[in-house]
């Protein structure tokens, strides 16, 4: 692979990490308000939504990471 393509390449490994950045900093916030929900809330149908929401956004940040594994191994 020329030095170009691998330019290019190491442009996308960064704005993944960018998006894991983002995603991770949602996750976080997305935790720290489920954590200041009432358990009224947080036992309901509003804390299992948001606990979803913290899982697949933990799935996005695993799948980004694992591209950027492979993007290293490139």
């Amino acid at each position: 692979m020329n030095k170009q393509r691998r330019d290019r390449l190491g442009k996308v490994f960064d704005q993944i990490t960018e998006g894991m950045d983002v995603v991770d900093a949602v996750r976080r916030e997305e935790e720290e308000s489920y954590d200041n929900l009432p358990d009224s809330f947080r036992d309901g149908e509003r804390g299992e939504e948001m606990q979803n929401y913290m899982e697949m956004l933990e799935e996005v940040s695993n799948y980004l990471d694992d591209a950027r594994s492979v993007l290293e191994q490139i």
